[in-house]
């Protein structure tokens, strides 16, 4: 039987992602990371969601069945009725005392709870249930395409951002490079709203001189563009999995889900996924979605951290 191992994804605290907003010292990136971490905290919460919904259920069942034996009322197991018990008083007011008395519990119980109930509870689901096997294969699904978009956003506003806000050394290099087309010839001048001197990066973008679509895009335009070591992030932050993050990406969205030759060329330095073939449905387990997602979220922050280098250069950028 598949292992779904939604635990993994489930329990896995979400990354301390290195430094505060705080830290930034170019106020001009400020906005492009609140929005990046924000997009990342929604994320690892929707991860969680099943499990809340599990712990939830199962805590007021709990207690209404406790509140309808102690007030004497026969626990009804029609489901049919189910939608309007009779609440009596009495009910009520115990039902009311149990709330406010799990009020009091502290954040790491009612974290214990949720992993040995909420968790375990969506884990025995996934053993027999093949409705709730397909709602996890939707949520994992979900959590990739979301990671990647998260990812791909940050890396057209952080580029132009850069571009927009730099001395003009950044605009100067990636005209040489030879990534630049020519402004889109059904774009008219007067409908252009940037202006290439001041706002080199919004410009190049409004007139689509270059696209940051694919990861390939993204990498090589960073590359040309920050002539650092940059490239290497890509291969090197958590050993590469954004490019397997890209990947079931781009197989979810144009092949539903299904494996193609691109999709095992661009895995085939991941051991776990070799043994996809062409035609394989994906069936990535909470373990492997998480390394994606922990995978947009370092990357990010990576390239983040080199365009406030650029911009606002410390002592310590200085002397490397």
């Amino acid at each position: 039987m598949r292992e779904y191992n939604y635990r993994a994804l489930a329990e896995a605290p979400v990354p301390n992602w290195g430094w505060e907003l705080k830290d930034f010292r170019s106020q001009a990136l400020r906005p492009v990371a609140e929005r990046f971490l924000f997009n990342n905290i929604r994320i690892s919460t929707f991860a969680l969601m099943p499990a809340w919904i599990a712990l939830e259920a199962a805590r007021e069942q709990l207690w209404f069945d406790h509140a309808s034996i102690k007030a004497g009322v026969a626990l009804d197991p029609d489901l049919s009725n189910y939608d309007s018990p009779k609440i009596t008083p009495e009910l009520r007011d115990e039902f009311n005392r149990l709330v406010f008395e799990h009020r009091g519990i502290d954040k790491e119980a009612t974290r214990s709870f949720l992993r040995k109930i909420g968790v375990t509870y969506v884990e025995y689901q996934l053993s027999w249930s093949d409705a709730t096997r397909s709602s996890i294969d939707a949520l994992f699904h979900a959590i990739i395409l979301d990671s990647w978009t998260a990812f791909e956003c940050l890396s057209v506003d952080l580029w132009k951002l850069t571009l927009d806000n730099e001395s003009g050394e950044l605009a100067k290099r990636i005209e040489m490079s030879g990534e630049l087309r020519r402004p889109h010839k059904d774009l008219k001048p007067q409908d252009v709203r940037h202006n290439p001197k001041t706002e080199f990066g919004s410009y190049c973008l409004e007139t689509r001189r270059l696209t940051l679509q694919t990861l390939e895009d993204i990498q090589r335009i960073y590359t040309a563009t920050f002539q650092t070591q940059i490239g290497k992030l890509f291969n090197d932050v958590e050993g590469g999995y954004i490019h397997a993050l890209a990947a079931f990406r781009n197989a979810l969205i144009h092949r539903a889900g299904e494996a193609d030759r691109k999709f095992t060329e661009d895995v085939q330095r991941f051991p776990e996924f070799r043994g996809i073939s062409n035609g394989d449905k994906l069936l990535p387990d909470g373990e492997q979605v998480k390394k994606m997602r922990d995978a947009s979220m370092f990357l990010g922050r990576q390239l983040i951290q080199v365009a406030d280098s650029v911009l606002t250069p410390s002592d310590a950028d200085d002397d490397s």
